[in-house]
């Protein structure tokens, strides 16, 4: 008579499979994408900085020296870390700071002014000695020297941008979600007058800007 039983082990090379695939499904992918800016403000600027947030698990900053010339684009030095995958719900969060060669201070403005100025309030004696030294170096550096003032620049946009980026908050900040085709093709800001354009080869978002007035 046949033995139908099941014996243990009959269907053991069958569940490494599957464990494997689920295993699969839960487990994030981390990415890395590269970041470049375009300058389109009419200006030349004196610095860029910017500070990239995935949710609470990645933080990322870097500052532009300047002069960046009109219509030019710098290389794609930052690197932002994110992850992709089944189940992940992250998000990434923005935010630029520059100055252009008039001596103003920009940054990026999501509809949230209250939340701009509550920011600059809280930042203001960690930024009055930087704008302060960028007064002075324009002042002290007319054409065609304007780049003895980009040292300046750096120290203001990046005390803005890590002010924002040392806070868990993401008041200020604009979204712009990174998707896996993003790993391979470089995220380009473009700065314009009035405005500022997050491209990836995901897709494309916009935001308004601000002048920091301390």
């Amino acid at each position: 008579m046949p033995d139908w039983s099941i014996k243990h082990g009959d269907f053991d090379n069958d569940l490494p499979k599957i464990s494997h695939t689920y295993k699969e499904l839960k487990m994030p992918t981390h990415r890395k994408a590269k970041v470049a800016i375009e300058n389109q403000t009419g200006q030349r600027l004196l610095s860029v900085s910017v500070g990239h947030k995935y949710s609470n698990d990645f933080k990322n900053t870097y500052d532009w020296e300047g002069p960046i010339e009109i219509g030019k684009t710098t290389n794609a030095d930052m690197v932002v870390d994110y992850n992709t995958g089944f189940l992940t719900t992250g998000r990434d969060w923005w935010v630029v700071s520059w100055v252009t060669e008039d001596g103003k201070t920009h940054v990026t403005n999501p509809k949230n002014l209250r939340g701009i100025i509550d920011f600059l309030e809280g930042i203001g004696s960690k930024i009055a000695a930087p704008l302060a030294s960028l007064a002075t170096a324009l002042s002290l550096a007319p054409e065609p020297v304007i780049s003895k003032a980009t040292g300046a620049a750096v120290a203001v946009t990046s005390v803005v941008v890590g002010g924002f980026c040392n806070s868990e908050s993401t008041n200020g900040f604009k979204q712009h979600i990174l998707r896996s085709e993003d790993q391979d093709a470089p995220v380009k800001i473009i700065l314009k007058r009035d405005k500022t354009v997050f491209h990836s080869k995901s897709g494309q978002s916009e935001t308004g800007t601000t002048v920091i007035d301390k």
